[in-house]
């Protein structure tokens, strides 16, 4: 799968892809804003890599041709049309930039509007407040909370409402048609047939 929109480029990622995830997902940058936080080896990112099903969409975030982060959308329910979205930035130049919101954008936007959603959620660690400030902006919700963490859930109304509110924002990318390719399969499931 590859998605273009906003600016940024969202592709399918692949077995050359894992050493790079993997050095990200391990930078204690990263990893302390995770759940799981020991160190990932090669033998359990291959292990996970092969664990994926096609209800597991896992993105390369590419911006200028640099691959610079990773965002999914697993546990997809294809018949209810939901899932769970997830995003973490590995190239620490582009962690605190507009490049994240960027792809979150395209990535919801697709979800959303193309592939006809109805929502999406996300859990974050209670202990993450920039992530936690960043969905709340897009729309998202808490839908409830513990000591540890923090359930959130986004619908496509909340996320157009956003789209609306914020137009000027993105005033620039008007003429940004959202351009994506999928594979036979990726297209029977995503209703695309």
């Amino acid at each position: 799968m590859i998605l273009r929109k906003y600016g940024v480029e969202l592709v399918s990622i692949t077995k050359i892809d894992l050493e790079t995830i993997r050095v990200w997902r391990n930078d204690p940058a990263v990893s302390t804003r995770m759940f799981f936080q020991k160190n990932i080896s090669t033998e359990k990112q291959q292990n996970w890599f092969n664990s994926l099903t096609n209800s597991d969409v896992y993105m390369m975030i590419c911006y200028d041709n640099i691959q610079i982060g990773l965002i999914d959308v697993k546990n997809i329910d294809f018949e209810n049309l939901t899932g769970e979205a997830g995003i973490f930035i590995g190239d620490k130049d582009y962690r605190q930039s507009y490049v994240p919101m960027l792809a979150i954008l395209c990535m919801m936007h697709t979800f959303f509007l193309d592939f006809g959603f109805i929502s999406l959620s996300a859990i974050l660690r209670s202990d993450n407040k920039m992530a936690l400030k960043f969905n709340l902006d897009l729309g998202y919700e808490i839908v409830s909370k513990s000591s540890d963490q923090i359930n959130l859930k986004v619908s496509r109304e909340a996320f157009l409402n956003y789209i609306d509110i914020n137009q000027s924002t993105y005033a620039c990318f008007e003429n940004d048609e959202l351009d994506h390719s999928l594979s036979s399969i990726e297209e029977t499931l995503f209703r695309l047939k």
